[in-house]
């Protein structure tokens, strides 16, 4: 038991950096479009389609915004599920990321 609760930590770990790693892109996408001239509508609607559904997050939600004029921030959560049928957990995962 003791080996299957860490195999399910180390993948809630996993599942974490996986999502900040995905945030880090995005935000990084989203500026340099932003920078080409886009708007964000336009932009948050071609990640979305693009990028967005290569990745098999369950229960993703995003939120960007600006924090100055030159900084942009993308808050995410997305639900992570034990990777084993013993243990029935669940939870919710947040992550953030800037780019500039």
């Amino acid at each position: 038991m003791v080996c299957i609760t860490l195999s399910a930590s180390v993948h809630q770990y996993l599942f974490a950096r996986e999502l900040k790693d995905f945030l880090e892109e995005y935000a990084l996408a989203a500026k340099s479009m932003f920078d080409q001239g886009q708007s964000q509508s336009e932009t948050i609607s071609t990640l979305e389609s693009k990028v967005v559904t290569l990745f098999h997050f369950k229960s993703l939600h995003m939120n960007l915004r600006y924090l100055d004029s030159k900084t942009i921030e993308v808050l995410g959560c997305a639900t992570w599920q034990a990777p084993v049928g013993l243990i029935q957990a669940t939870r919710e995962i947040c992550e953030s990321a800037l780019a500039r």
